[in-house]
């Protein structure tokens, strides 16, 4: 059980570098990102790929972010 939980909270420490935010506070679409990331890294942790699946996965929560920011400023 410590080997799930310290890999959950590297990958959540990846997404509130990226996001700026702890977890409560970020958009649908990044929590379900979020949640893809742990499962892929806590179910599967010795597939030679993972480490690819995250770093995709990071991009879209990057992407998602870079969308956000004007979006809320045109909105706002």
């Amino acid at each position: 059980m410590g080997d799930f939980v310290q890999t959950c909270k590297q990958v959540d420490a990846q997404f509130d570098r990226i996001m700026g935010t702890p977890s409560m506070n970020e958009p649908e679409a990044v929590m379900l990102i979020r949640a893809a990331a742990r499962m892929i890294m806590t179910t599967y942790p010795e597939h030679c790929r993972r480490g690819l699946a995250l770093a995709d996965l990071l991009s879209s929560a990057e992407h998602l972010k870079s969308i956000q920011i004007p979006h809320a400023r045109l909105h706002g």
